[in-house]
């Protein structure tokens, strides 16, 4: 066995923090920290990471979000901290990474977003909002009116004065316009836009004679608006017929000869008994719930007279709506500002289908207090979780609306499964994870024809939304003590079924298991799936940490592991461009192609190889020789500490410092390049 030369060249196994020392398999390593593995076995120091912005924000930045545009472009958005405590949602300014401030979500350091028709929702568990690119608005919607009073009323509330003139002369009595009878007599006021009041209270005078004439006289003055009235009375009988019209709003007395009027009064209202109700409107256009609904009777020739309580700040409008005569169906009939509170009704009724039905029972309280969010693209709904007031519930939206959420829109996947912690896609699919290891699925296409929802029988669920990612077929997340991959056919498979590792595979599994067991705090954790790279990145909490302090990297091509340390990762983005951006305390980060840290200095490749045993565990051996092959990219001297362990005790070190251009004019021709330090 003398001078015998044994190679390890390939690390493509990756870190292994589970196994024995001794039972690690050649390729792993115990410990890789700061490091990226190739194909080919070898390892290499990770990528550096430079700041984005110049100067610190100096408050942390808790998340970054991703918004692509219909025309291509995208959108940064940051979760900045402040010194008074609450993070803002800032508008991330890509040429100097300035911020602009768009709201403050409170406390809430991670909101969840989707987005529909250029238009981006957003969560923070206290307020909805929807941002355009130009404007954020919150879905708002207020509390509802607390009061309304109606009466039925004339209007104009004054009756004319009626005289008859001009009597005929005995036995002429052929050309009379007024017989001997009773008349009934009222005025109506038309505004400028020819919308016509019920009228007045009817007057009704008696002719004792035929007389040529009558006089109306204190003919009441409409309000501000009125551009004429009109003139109705009886012929025989109870109908009113158009008699005359007094072209302005000043005039008091008219005289009338109208010998057979033809055309019959037609009343805006009809006899009968309505129904109304009204509503807020926000400055956002969303509508408060109805306020309490009250009834009226009324005759012919009468309105209702609504008396509408003062929104609170915030409220622009208010919306009125009410039934047909005798009807039950809340239609819209008109909408006032904020400042009227006192409405005269007296719009017609047009055909029903033409009135547009009460807009309220919407559900938006519920709505922003979830945490959770997504867009179902088979539905064309939209999917809210995690209120905290309700926290198994599922809200879902009317079709293609998210600011419409009914009260009765509401789903209970389970019960007993503790409150859920996120919603996605996964296929055609929304799933719902729920704290106590449970998945739920929904994959109908109507929620109020088919709500039935069937448990995914993966036996695990995410710790954290943030951890959740579509990755090579399959769905991955950080479960309680695994990370979880999970293959779409298991959305086919019954509660009865037991799939195997090849349907839901535990990635961490007899490799770093240790480490995501020991994770300080799950809920914190984030991360992506870097597509270019074919790898997943997740951002933890080390012991005793309050912050992401570690990252652990997944190569799905080698399925093996590294970390990077010495990277603070509140949160982590992977953009459409194939950058990843770092959310740190202060400062935006991106990973570059170089090998140094943001604050300039050198990014610290730590690895530490298994005990080998040169393939003969019982036999004693003398090393001669250690041979290194090392190469330096950067054009700059780096520093290479070897420590040498025999048996568990430290045998030899060797620091060196001139890897790169080690190769010297005038060095003597085939002396060995670079370290000439030899252990032996």
């Amino acid at each position: 066995m003398s001078k015998q030369l044994k190679s390890y060249r390939d690390f493509t196994g990756g870190l292994n923090a589970d196994a024995a020392p001794d039972n690690l398999l050649d390729n792993e390593l115990m410990r890789a920290d700061n490091v990226d593995l190739s194909e080919r076995g070898g390892v290499k120091k990770r990528n550096g990471e430079e700041r984005l912005n110049a100067t610190s924000y100096k408050f942390p930045v808790e998340q970054l979000i991703e918004w692509p545009r219909d025309d291509g472009s995208e959108i940064l958005l940051a979760i900045v901290g402040t010194e008074l405590g609450y993070n803002n949602l800032c508008l991330v300014n890509e040429i100097d990474y300035s911020l602009t401030v768009l709201c403050s979500v409170g406390n809430t350091d991670k909101v969840s977003t989707f987005y529909l028709r250029d238009k981006l929702y957003i969560n923070d568990s206290t307020k909805y909002w929807v941002y355009d690119g130009e404007t954020i608005e919150e879905i708002f919607q207020s509390d509802p009116p607390t009061t309304l009073t109606i009466e039925a009323e004339h209007n104009p509330s004054t009756a004319p004065t009626i005289t008859f003139v001009n009597p005929v002369p005995e036995g002429q009595t052929g050309g009379a316009i007024f017989s001997p009878s009773t008349y009934s007599f009222m005025v109506t006021f038309v505004d400028e836009k020819n919308n016509e009041t019920p009228g007045s209270p009817l007057v009704q005078a008696t002719a004792d004679a035929y007389y040529y004439q009558a006089t109306w006289s204190n003919i009441p003055i409409g309000p501000e608006g009125t551009k004429k009235r009109n003139l109705y009375r009886t012929k025989h009988g109870d109908t009113l017929y158009y008699v005359g019209t007094i072209k302005n709003n000043t005039g008091t007395t008219f005289t009338d000869i109208s010998f057979m009027p033809r055309t019959k009064y037609n009343p805006p209202l009809l006899g009968g008994t309505y129904k109304c109700a009204y509503t807020f409107v926000s400055s956002g256009g969303f509508e408060s719930e109805p306020s309490p609904m009250q009834e009226v009777t009324i005759t012919e020739g009468q309105g209702i007279k609504w008396t509408l309580a003062t929104g609170t700040e915030g409220i622009t409008k208010k919306r009125l709506y009410r039934t047909e005569a005798n009807g039950e169906i809340l239609r819209f009939i008109d909408v006032v500002d904020n400042i009227i509170t006192e409405y005269h009704d007296y719009v017609r009724e047009p055909k029903s289908e033409e009135r547009e039905i009460i807009k309220a029972n919407n559900n938006l309280d519920a709505v922003r207090k979830c945490k959770h969010s997504c867009y179902h693209p088979k539905s064309m709904r939209c999917y809210f979780t995690g209120n905290s007031e309700d926290p198994s519930a599922v809200y879902y939206s009317e079709f293609a609306d998210p600011t419409k959420v009914l009260n009765t829109s509401i789903m209970y996947p389970t019960t007993g499964d503790g409150p859920a912690t996120g919603i996605g896609i996964f296929g055609d699919s929304v799933l719902v994870h729920y704290d106590n290891n449970s998945i739920w699925k929904w994959s109908g296409i109507d929620p109020e024809d088919d709500a039935t929802w069937t448990e995914v029988p993966a036996g695990v669920s995410a710790v954290s939304a943030r951890t959740i990612n579509l990755t090579p077929n399959s769905l991955s997340f950080l479960s309680q003590g695994a990370w979880t991959a999970m293959n779409p056919v298991i959305l086919h498979y019954s509660t009865g079924m037991q799939p195997g590792e090849e349907v839901v595979r535990n990635l961490a599994k007899k490799k770093v298991e240790k480490i995501i067991r020991n994770i300080a705090d799950p809920k914190k954790a984030v991360s992506i799936f870097d597509a270019k790279r074919q790898r997943s990145l997740l951002a933890y909490t080390g012991e005793g940490a309050v912050r992401n302090n570690y990252i652990l990297v997944y190569d799905w091509s080698l399925g093996a592991f590294t970390r990077y340390t010495d990277i603070q990762a509140n949160d982590l983005l992977y953009r459409l461009n194939g950058d990843i951006l770092v959310a740190t305390n202060g400062y935006i980060l991106r990973l570059t192609d170089g090998y140094l840290q943001a604050d300039g200095s050198p990014v610290k490749l730590d690895i530490l190889t298994k005990q080998y045993n040169l393939d003969y565990p019982y036999h004693k051996k003398r090393i001669t020789r250690l041979f290194m092959t090392l190469w330096n990219p950067e054009e700059a001297e780096s520093e290479v500490t070897v420590r040498v362990f025999v048996d568990g005790f430290l045998e030899s070190e060797i620091i060196e410092t001139t890897l790169y251009d080690s190769f010297v004019w005038g060095d003597e021709w085939g002396a060995r390049w670079g370290s000439k330090s030899l252990i032996t």
